[in-house]
């Protein structure tokens, strides 16, 4: 009991507490509608969500093996995915839209390698800090996505605007407060952010675009 309380206070102590949290919330839900044959997680960094999902191969793409993955397609920026026509059930893309260059070669592939009826889930920041500069490129809003998908040709999209302003708020503050004596206010703000994600009305102001699309 004691070490379980260990670990949930860690975990509060972390500047990125909330963000993670509604991020793997989204991806929980959807890895939970069904099973897939083949999944392709495109920029996938770590890999983080490989095992939330149930699937028979999951190919993992990214510019550079930093990972030591025994198995990864590595894939040029603003360049075509070596992948086949229609190979994928599931095209999977977090937090890299905003680092593309050319999206409409990045879309436009991601459509390609998808099987028809295939299915794409995406997230991209809406307010967030610079990150990874140089190669941070741009903000969208959920009407901006819908347009660039439209136009490629997906359809049943679904775009959700991830919270309210005022846990944008509680992260924002946090992100940064990173010193030692800064922990109990990290704390403090990650529990208020907790408390009122699920009561906000008002998500004009938010941190994420959640998105799912079919082809």
């Amino acid at each position: 009991m004691f070490k379980l309380l260990i670990s949930k206070i860690k975990i509060l102590c972390d500047t990125r507490y909330l963000v993670k949290k509604i991020m793997r919330l989204f991806i929980v839900n959807q890895a939970a509608i069904g099973n897939y044959e083949t999944i392709v997680d495109i920029g996938a960094g770590k890999a983080p969500y490989k095992k939330i999902f149930k699937y028979k191969k999951y190919i993992i793409c990214d510019v550079e093996n930093k990972y030591n993955f025994e198995d990864i397609v590595i894939i040029k920026p603003n360049d075509i995915l070596p992948l086949k026509d229609d190979y994928a059930d599931l095209a999977l893309s977090t937090e890299v839209l905003e680092h593309v260059k050319d999206i409409d070669l990045f879309l436009s592939e991601i459509y390609r390698i998808m099987k028809s009826g295939g299915k794409l889930i995406m997230t991209t920041p809406f307010l967030w800090p610079v990150h990874e500069a140089p190669n941070d490129y741009r903000r969208f809003t959920n009407f901006g996505i819908k347009h660039l998908l439209t136009k490629k040709g997906f359809k049943n999209i679904k775009i959700i605007r991830s919270n309210g302003f005022l846990f944008t708020l509680c992260q924002l503050i946090v992100m940064n407060l990173k010193a030692r004596i800064f922990v109990p206010i990290v704390i403090v703000f990650n529990l208020i952010g907790r408390i009122i994600y699920k009561i906000e009305k008002n998500k004009n102001l938010y941190l994420i675009n959640f998105i799912t699309a079919t082809k």
